[in-house]
């Protein structure tokens, strides 16, 4: 069921969504990251995908001049020993370390961990340059925007000292997509993806789409950072609608 899922999706993307020609997570989240690969079809990995990231670093980020390069100083596990979160840069890493049996992050080697995982984002960082810099249109999926600020209760937990958050304020999306086009000369699309009640609201060059949690028996065979399925599809779906214009039942092969 999960093939007929993504056959549908795909087919949705490929008559409504054609016209950009690069589509990637802006994150925060990685569920975001896994159902663009599935319904794109495109199994490329740009560096928002796996962290948990707030937009002001993913702004600051984006810029052409930023150069990814964590250090043991960034670095500050929380209680649980479950994340690492890096000041430098204002981001949670939930997957880029190793961990221990228990699950608990290990920080053995860590040189040689940081060596590897530098190397891994300087490469995607790298290749979304290259990609913006060759794109007309783009369109940056983030699922919610949050602030760097709600990464304090993190703070908290671990022995980082105080960090000054960056303001996420209205015009936040403007700016965004203006710095996008001075530096690669690239016109941009920001959608923000959410669970709630069924909306589709273009605001301050953000358009902004919500469908409801649905349980469907896609979640069956789904990892949890994939579920709610369905409702992913209908997000999906809202937006062809949105950008294409065009009346879409996700539900149809049902």
């Amino acid at each position: 069921m999960q093939n007929i899922s993504t056959l549908y999706g795909q087919s949705l993307v490929t008559q409504h969504l054609n016209h950009f020609d690069l589509v990637f997570s802006a994150g925060p989240y990685c569920r975001s990251a896994f159902h663009l690969r599935r319904l794109f079809n495109n199994p490329k990995a740009f560096p928002f995908d796996w962290w948990l990231t707030p937009a002001t670093s993913l702004f600051r980020m984006l810029e052409p001049e930023y150069n990814f390069n964590l250090k043991c100083e960034n670095i500050y596990l929380t209680q649980s020993g479950q994340i690492v979160l890096n000041n430098r840069d204002q981001i949670l890493h939930v997957h880029d370390f190793k961990r221990l049996s228990t699950g608990e992050i290990s920080l053995q080697n860590l040189e040689n961990q940081l060596e590897e995982i530098n190397s891994k984002y300087r490469f995607l960082f790298n290749r979304l340059h290259q990609y913006l810099l060759a794109a007309n249109k783009c369109m940056l999926i983030f699922e919610g925007l949050i602030p760097a600020h709600d990464l304090e209760s993190y703070r908290i937990k671990s022995s980082c000292k105080e960090i000054i958050y960056p303001n996420l304020n209205t015009d936040f999306a403007s700016e965004l997509v203006n710095m996008l086009k001075t530096n690669y000369n690239v016109a941009a699309t920001l959608v923000s993806f959410e669970i709630g009640a069924p909306a589709i609201e273009q605001r301050h060059n953000l358009l902004r789409i919500s469908a409801p949690a649905l349980t469907s028996i896609f979640d069956i065979d789904a990892e949890p950072y994939q579920r709610p399925w369905a409702t992913y599809d209908l997000l999906f779906a809202q937006l062809c609608i949105a950008l294409g214009g065009t009346q879409v039942n996700p539900y149809s092969y049902n």
